[in-house]
Formats: C-alpha cells, sequence, structure tokens
C-alpha cells in the first residue's frame, strides 16, 4: 500500500493508482474496438467507390450514343442512388451498385451469397433498397415506369435474367449487355 491507502502500479518514484490504470486500461480498448469498426467502414467504403467507378467505366460507351447517366443521386433521408440511367428511348433505370464478392444466387425473393456448401445472408435486404430508390427517382424525375438494377462488380451472379422482387441482379459483366437489348 502507498502512503495514502490506495493500491498503485509501478515502482519507484511515479506510481499509477490501480483504479486508474484499469480505467484508462478500459478506454483504450473501448477505442480501439471503435477505431476498428470505422477502418472496416472506410475500406467498404474505398470498395464501393472503386466497383461505381469500374461500373462508370462499362457504361461510358452508352454515354457516347445519347444515353444520360448521373452518378451519386442524393436521396432525402441519405444515402444516393448510385447510377441513373436515361437511354435515348426514354428508358428509366436505378442502378444500385454492391462490390461484394462470391456467388451472389436467389432463393425466391432474396438475395444470398454462397461460399462452398455455405450459403449467408447480406447484411441489408439491396431489392428493397433499390426499390425505396426508384421510388424517389420516379417522383423527382416524373417518370412513369423505372427499371430497378443490383449490380454486382466483383461477384459471380447466378440468376436467369428475369427480375426477382422486380429488381434485376446482373454482374458487371451482364450490365452492357443487358442494357443494349
Amino acid at each position: 500500500m502507498s502512503p495514502l491507502g490506495l493500491l498503485v502500479w509501478g515502482r519507484g518514484r511515479y506510481s499509477i493508482p490501480l483504479g486508474v490504470y484499469l480505467a484508462c486500461s478500459f478506454l483504450a480498448t473501448i477505442n480501439a474496438i471503435a477505431a476498428q469498426h470505422l477502418w472496416k467502414r472506410a475500406d467498404d467504403a474505398d470498395r464501393g467507390a472503386a466497383a461505381e467507378e469500374q461500373t462508370a467505366a462499362i457504361l461510358q460507351p452508352l454515354q457516347d450514343r445519347g444515353w444520360q447517366i448521373e452518378y451519386k443521386v442524393p436521396l432525402p433521408k441519405g444515402g444516393d442512388v448510385d447510377i441513373f440511367l436515361l437511354s435515348p428511348q426514354g428508358n428509366a433505370y436505378v442502378i444500385d451498385v454492391k462490390s461484394h464478392q462470391g456467388e451472389v444466387r436467389v432463393n425466391s425473393d432474396r438475395l444470398y451469397r454462397q461460399y462452398g456448401k455455405f450459403k449467408y445472408e447480406f447484411e441489408k435486404d439491396f431489392l428493397r433498397q433499390v426499390k425505396y430508390q426508384a421510388v424517389f427517382i420516379r417522383e423527382l424525375k416524373k417518370l412513369k415506369f423505372v427499371t430497378l438494377m443490383v449490380v454486382f462488380s466483383r461477384a459471380n451472379v447466378q440468376s436467369d435474367r428475369h427480375p426477382i422482387a422486380g429488381v434485376y441482379v446482373l454482374g458487371v459483366q451482364q450490365l452492357l449487355h443487358y442494357l443494349q437489348l
């Protein structure tokens, strides 16, 4: 015990009361966990931006042929529409770009990833998310109909080109071909 009756950590002239040491250790651990979470979110944002840039490069030939393309259209409650397309014939598309890896598959009206024998649900309902975006774009642009798409830039998409709950789910390599049909 120290002369003041406190447990101390360390030796010599400068000792730290044990309670202060434990409190600082606890706060450092909490901060390290928070920093790790923020680092992961920053990595996710970087991957998402790269996926959107890759998709924009693939769509460039359409813009050269008269298609109107808008990127990052802000939504009223936060977030944005990744890509809005309007063809020369007046067909409108909302594209939500995803940078997930693996095999993307469909089970009735849900998307999931498959790695080997294991199936994993996505952290969000991408189909519902793009539907919300389309409602906003339809009202903003005063459109009668918008084709909805979720496009995966790094995944192998296993779908039969039919909409799933009203949404086309494609790999980025299929996108340009689909839009030119």
